[in-house]
Order: structure tokens, then C-alpha cells, then sequence
């Protein structure tokens, strides 16, 4: 199991899962940035620190605690 292997209880498997992170492209959102003289930034920005949980599981985006 790896070392950082993060638990959380799923609301839809009704259980404590492990979880990842949904992954981001940022090479598209760079082009995204640069097409919209970085008024996409924020959003970027954003979409990086609030990133979904997804449990390993049952595939369903939740709230880890």
C-alpha cells in the first residue's frame, strides 16, 4: 500500500474507501489562459486547490473528512 494512500467515508458505498485526486490537464488550461489573455487564470487556479475527491471504489466524486 503506498504511503500516501488517503482514506475517507464514501456517502455512496456507504464505507471508509481509499481515494485520489481527479487529475488536471494543465497543458490544456495554459492554452486555455493564453487564448483568453489569462482571464482564465483564476478559474485555473481554482480547479487546481479544489480538485475533486473520486473514490476508488465506486468512481463517484465526494467529501473526504
Amino acid at each position: 500500500m503506498d504511503k500516501d494512500t488517503q482514506h475517507g467515508f464514501c456517502a455512496n458505498c456507504k464505507k471508509t474507501v481509499t481515494y485520489h485526486y481527479e487529475s488536471l490537464d494543465h497543458k490544456k488550461e495554459l492554452i486555455k489562459t493564453v487564448l483568453t489573455a489569462g482571464l482564465w487564470l483564476p478559474i485555473w487556479l481554482f480547479l487546481t486547490v479544489a480538485r475533486p475527491k473520486i473514490c476508488d471504489v465506486c468512481g463517484q466524486a465526494f467529501q473526504a473528512e
